[in-house]
């Protein structure tokens, strides 16, 4: 009821259009109706959320925010800006390994500004083989290695076959015989394992030379 009136800490519901009825003796005046718009800032409601992918899968990040349209929406990664990148969602398709990262994304409007926590995005490579077991042809009572090199995300498992049959405790990226027989001869390979799949390497062989005996004297 005075010539000024005063808001403490407006929020959203006191926006509107406001007046002022003047009055005395003789009569009243209403003034023009004053508009007030409260801007609210924006504010994360629903953040992106971290996602783990095989290499190849398409990723989609997406937030929810509040606050006085219109919001507008920067994506980064590891804390730089995304080009073009400027929706509420954003999609990757075909992700590799140089897009695994940290992600967040900046919600603006003309009251501020609000940022997202960083979700990370992890891009699992399947296994690949790159140096292949090579054959060997050895005599018998040697020792005998077959090695493997891969690549992919860890941790790799390895399994190691004769013949397409597991081996027994041959889980490792070598495979040593010691004392090799006759018996030992055959292809070995190596199914590399992680959970993005597996692979298989070309078979390894081995051949065993035993050497001449005399079983009957002249």
């Amino acid at each position: 009821t005075n010539a000024t009136f005063s808001l403490s800490n407006a929020q959203s519901g006191d926006a509107g259009n406001y007046t002022v009825v003047v009055t005395n003796s003789a009569g009243s005046v209403t003034s023009n109706a004053a508009a007030l718009t409260v801007i609210v800032p924006p504010a994360i409601v629903t953040p992106p959320q971290a996602q783990s992918v095989t290499a190849g899968a398409n990723v989609s990040f997406s937030v929810t925010a509040t606050g006085t349209a219109p919001l507008t929406y920067q994506w980064r990664k590891d804390g730089n800006n995304i080009a073009g990148a400027t929706n509420s969602t954003f999609s990757l398709s075909n992700s590799q390994s140089g897009d695994a990262g940290s992600y967040t994304v900046v919600v603006t409007n003309s009251a501020g500004s609000a940022t997202s926590n960083a979700v990370t995005l992890t891009v699992i490579l399947p296994p690949a083989i790159v140096t292949q077991p090579q054959a060997q042809s050895v005599t018998a009572g040697a020792n005998v290695t077959f090695t493997v090199t891969a690549s992919g995300t860890a941790p790799l498992s390895y399994q190691w076959r004769k013949g397409g049959t597991n081996i027994g405790s041959a889980t490792n990226a070598t495979l040593t015989l010691s004392n090799v027989q006759a018996g030992d001869a055959g292809n070995y390979d190596v199914v590399v394992s992680n959970s993005a799949g597996s692979v298989t390497s070309n078979a390894a062989t081995l051949t065993v030379i035993v050497l001449p005996t005399i079983t009957t004297q002249p």
